[in-house]
């Protein structure tokens, strides 16, 4: 269990990081939110498993058009649409500073939030912290410094240089949490319109997503890739694989306040199909072309990728198995503008 106790002159600590890699938890907008949460004295069951869940990063794969564009994951790239579904989830108004041009003009504003107790997210941090482009929170000021509580750390770290470029401020309450059953039932019944997302400009979704990585290795568009490191390419995407094919639990949450959901065991059994791909393309037999050690030579040559492209494109037929199955349930029934915490997000 989490504990938490008050720090004299900022918000509240919480025992251990915001979010243990070892555990998956590869997508620190929701070890925030997680924070945030334990600071406005919510269940420690509103944790990061709940609102990957209830986001729906925990379902997506994305593909970033541009190959020179690391695409991370659905909230880091799709922030707004995270944001909504997870202060929608906790009942409470935000707002969210999707650009910041002077760090500075901010300093009263994140002064005044901390004096209230309440963290604020931040994209990037102190220049010496190495952490330019995920979600921290500032959990503390001094007359020189902001302290920021990245998601791997277990105590705050001060920053005397501001370079945050994005912000989240926690608003007003406007409601009571979503109950955790009807949370996760709200998170199944999205996953067919996730995993049928259509693109957009930059980047597509879901089953597009994962055809889309196929393509892209095999069809010899990057055969002038002159970038060593391939991660944009194909790691990315890979260590996306791994963070999402078992839903993170996602299933079995549900399972467990639905038992009569049986047919949910098929999915999950889709679901380990999909995690077995993984294994096989990232670690077995040192992953297929390299796995996570893929070379730009490779990356270059279609014919080399073909191994990699037959199991990507068997996850993009898995996870359409997996939309029509929960969709042939009928499931988006459930997701009515009638409750009283209105229209989901």
């Amino acid at each position: 269990m989490t504990m938490v106790s008050d720090m004299s002159g900022g918000c509240k600590r919480i025992q251990g990081v915001l979010c243990d890699g070892m555990k998956g938890e590869n997508y620190w907008l929701h070890g925030c939110m997680k924070y945030i949460a334990a600071c406005l004295d919510l269940p420690t069951q509103y944790n990061y498993q709940f609102f990957n869940c209830y986001s729906g990063d925990s379902v997506m794969q994305i593909f970033a058009k541009n190959p020179s564009v690391e695409a991370w994951s659905y909230s880091h790239e799709c922030t707004r649409e995270a944001l909504e579904r997870c202060f929608f989830a906790i009942g409470y108004n935000f707002t969210y500073i999707a650009s910041v041009e002077n760090a500075v003009d901010w300093l009263p504003r994140i002064r005044e939030s901390i004096d209230r107790g309440l963290p604020v997210i931040a994209r990037g941090g102190g220049k010496t912290d190495g952490l330019q482009i995920d979600f921290n929170c500032i959990v503390g000021y001094d007359d020189g410094a902001l302290y920021y509580l990245f998601c791997d750390k277990e105590q705050p770290s001060p920053a005397t240089e501001y370079d945050f470029s994005e912000l989240v401020f926690v608003g007003n309450k406007k409601s009571d949490p979503i109950p955790l059953v009807e949370g996760y039932m709200e998170a199944l019944c999205r996953v067919p319109s996730l995993l049928t997302k259509p693109a957009t400009e930059k980047l597509s979704f879901g089953i597009q997503a994962f055809e889309d990585w196929a393509d892209q290795l095999s069809d010899g568009s990057l055969a002038d890739y002159d970038n060593q490191n391939v991660w944009s390419v194909h790691g990315t995407y890979l260590c996306m694989l791994g963070s999402n094919s078992s839903g993170f639990g996602l299933f079995d949450k549900v399972m467990e306040y639905h038992p009569e959901m049986t047919w949910l065991a098929d999915v999950k059994k889709q679901y380990d199909e999909l995690s077995d791909i993984f294994q096989t393309l990232a670690y077995r037999d040192g992953g297929v072309c390299g796995g996570f050690d893929m070379r730009p030579e490779d990356v270059r040559a279609p014919e080399k990728m073909r191994p990699a492209c037959a199991l990507i494109r068997r996850a993009a037929k898995v996870t359409r198995m997996i939309s029509e199955c929960i969709k042939g349930h009928a499931l988006s029934d459930l997701l009515t503008t009638s409750s009283p915490k209105g229209a989901r997000p």
